[in-house]
This record gives C-alpha cells, structure tokens and sequence, in this order.
C-alpha cells in the first residue's frame, strides 16, 4: 500500500489491502477493546520512511477482526487475508462488471470496497446504528462508498 501524505480524512477510511499481511486501525471510533499487546506480539511495520510500531490491539466494531492499532498510524487497512478468513465470508472481483471488491456475508450483507483515484480499494463514509439485541447493546455499521 502506498499512501505518503497523511491527510485528515484517513482517520474515516477503510482499506482493503490485498498485500497487507496484518490489520491495523488508527481510529478509536471503528474499534473496541483496545489494550496493551505483549511484547512478543508487538507489530513492527517498515514502511518508506514512516516505519511504525503497534503496541496496542483491538477489535473492529464492524468485522470481527482483531487489528494493531496506533492512533498516530495511517488509517484503518484490511488484510484481505483476515478477511477472507472470516467464517461465512466470500470476497468477489469482477473487473468486467466494476473495479470494486465485495466482501460477501453468508447472512446476506455485502460491502464494497471501491477503488480510488490512487488505487486503493476503500470505504470512506461510515455510520454507525445502535442495535439492541437480547438485552445487549451492538453497534452495527453501515458503510457507503463515494
């Protein structure tokens, strides 16, 4: 993944990342739980001058994934491997039909993730839904893209 400049709206973006080899997030709104990992489970991500190390794990509020996660980092990045992994998911490409990738749920519920002007598949615009269910309070999010 390729993103240099940090920008104010990368706290709000969701990529799908099919080379990432670990999810991470930079935004405490898309995630609960979050605590102090191990030191044996201490992230240490290289990248083109901004190496970053993730001390800290939690888990999304929208899939059940587990993620690093650094407030300073650069956004919230999939692997597509966590996802794919996802029991009951299946991830669709089609690029005859639309350069998007959908993230399929057996129940049903689909997300598109679609391409942007710099190639990455992302969803931008989140909105979260308070649900009760059997006396317990779940967030459930609703993503739009562009």
């Amino acid at each position: 993944m390729s993103v240099t400049k940090k920008s104010s709206n990368q706290k709000t973006w969701i990529l799908l990342d099919t080379c990432s080899t670990h999810s991470v997030s930079n935004n405490r709104e898309l995630v609960h739980d979050i605590l102090r990992c191990f030191q044996r489970d201490t992230l240490v991500i290289l990248m083109n001058g901004d190496d970053r190390i993730f001390v800290h794990t939690a888990t999304l509020n929208i899939f059940p994934i587990k993620v690093h996660f650094d407030e300073e980092s650069q956004a919230t990045i999939l692997s597509l491997k966590d996802m794919a992994n996802l029991p009951g998911v299946r991830i669709v490409m089609d690029t005859n039909k639309e350069w998007a990738i959908f993230v399929c749920f057996d129940s049903k519920e689909k997300f598109k993730f679609s391409q942007s002007a710099s190639g990455l598949f992302i969803i931008t615009q989140i909105t979260k839904i308070k649900m009760l269910l059997m006396d317990t309070v779940l967030w459930k999010w609703s993503l739009k893209t562009n």
